[in-house]
């Protein structure tokens, strides 16, 4: 088990990682194509069935990209969000006006109860200890209501355990900065019910290879979409991420 203090040390530097002038959020725009990122966003937002006009709360999100996403098509939603990240708070006030918080979602500044719908896009991966990450999953549970909804992805151990020098946690080879937790099906499962809640579905999304992706556009997010959803076991093991839906009691 990880000693609180090294806990702490590694989710301080991937603060400092992310304050930088070149914010995560751009850091992740360079490495990855609009048509992969909208993979992701879609089938986020598909899993969550929001009303418009509903409460959403976006765990770690950065400079807003998925908020912004919903915005543009649920635009009487009123929108949350919180990150550790400043700056990245910073843009994303500059895009489009939201309620956002500055803090650690280990620690929510949100009351008990008040959100129908919550989603936490690759941030629960990077929580440096299981114990972390189930008092993080424990917040999270605390704010949502009565059969709320909570969608989150993360990384898929199966094709992102090479980035990692035991191939299941550890700095990423090609960012040291930035420590990773990397999930199989089995795991997610299990840390989200020891927190609490009631796992409906874990899929894998992204699953067509990168290349194939730009080359076919918006044809290639739609073949994409359908095997995550009609073939479930093909994408565990293919996915870029694992996709879990969530209910609470």
């Amino acid at each position: 088990m990880m000693k609180p203090e090294s806990t702490k040390a590694l989710k301080e530097v991937e603060r400092r990682f992310r304050e930088r002038n070149l914010p995560f959020g751009e850091h992740v725009l360079r490495c990855r194509s609009k048509w992969e990122r909208y993979i992701e966003l879609q089938n986020v937002f598909h899993y969550l069935k929001i009303p418009n006009g509903d409460a959403v709360l976006d765990i770690g999100c950065a400079d807003g990209r998925f908020l912004e996403y919903i915005n543009t098509r649920l635009p009487d939603c009123p929108l949350y969000g919180i990150d550790f990240a400043y700056n990245s708070l910073k843009l994303l006030l500059q895009k489009v006006t939201h309620n956002v918080a500055c803090g650690d979602i280990c620690n929510m500044p949100f009351k008990s109860n008040i959100f129908k719908y919550a989603c936490c896009i690759q941030t629960i991966q990077q929580i440096p200890s299981q114990d972390e990450r189930h008092k993080a999953l424990r917040e999270i549970l605390s704010t949502l209501k009565k059969n709320g909804t909570f969608v989150l992805t993360v990384l898929n151990q199966e094709t992102w355990h090479d980035t990692v020098d035991n191939g299941k946690d550890g700095p990423l080879r090609s960012c040291p900065e930035l420590y990773v937790y990397l999930f199989n099906p089995l795991d997610l499962q299990c840390e989200l019910e020891k927190a609490g809640f009631i796992v409906e579905i874990i899929t894998g999304i992204n699953n067509l290879p990168v290349k194939l992706v730009r080359h076919l556009g918006i044809i290639g997010v739609y073949v994409d979409l359908l095997i995550s959803r009609v073939i479930p076991s093909l994408s565990l093991r293919k996915g870029t991420y694992l996709l879990a839906k969530c209910k609470t009691q």
